[in-house]
């Protein structure tokens, strides 16, 4: 756990520029096969080999000491399974006026190039240990911060969970807790 709260505490005021917010909603292209039915329409049941990409506006992310934590924490999680987008909780941390700001991995196990926009549709859901809902918000990322993600690649991304969407405000994140994300 301490090497996370160390991820945190390196990148997690750096990213601004690339940070991530629920609150603005997006709209999907009617045209396209929602993600989620393509999902469930897909035949693929292998693992996904996992890899991290930094995006080019993730300069943070490119300092040695946050390559040597993130690539430390991508050993611990080499696959991805088949037909799943997930988030690996990496560092969480209550701000100012009662924002929780989180950092993640997260992984696109399908076999399609997913972006933000597919994405507008899940809920993002942190609990404790215990169960206990924490914070919970629709999973609306900028654009920009993910860009696309093809299948098996890894983002480490930020995300603010706005006070409202707070549930519990003073939980000790370093006793360990859930990240998820669902349609």
């Amino acid at each position: 756990m301490k090497k996370y709260v160390n991820l945190f505490i390196v990148i997690v005021g750096l990213l601004a520029v690339t940070a991530c917010s629920n609150g603005e909603a997006t709209t999907s292209d009617s045209t396209n096969l929602k993600l989620q039915q393509k999902i469930e329409n897909s035949t693929k049941n292998e693992p996904v080999e996992a890899y991290l990409v930094v995006l080019e506006d993730q300069e943070p992310l490119k300092s040695p000491e946050a390559k040597k934590l993130l690539n430390s924490t991508m050993e611990e999680y080499p696959t991805i399974e088949a037909g799943v987008i997930d988030v690996i909780p990496l560092a969480a941390q209550y701000g100012d006026g009662g924002v929780l700001h989180t950092m993640i991995f997260i992984r696109n196990g399908t076999e399609f190039e997913v972006d933000a926009v597919d994405l507008a549709d899940m809920t993002y859901t942190i609990t404790s240990t215990a169960g206990e809902t924490i914070a919970t918000a629709d999973f609306y990322l900028k654009p920009e911060s993910l860009g696309i993600l093809k299948p098996g690649e890894v983002r480490a991304m930020r995300y603010d969970f706005e006070p409202k969407f707070v549930k519990k405000s003073d939980y000790d994140f370093t006793v360990g807790y859930n990240a998820t994300i669902k349609f």
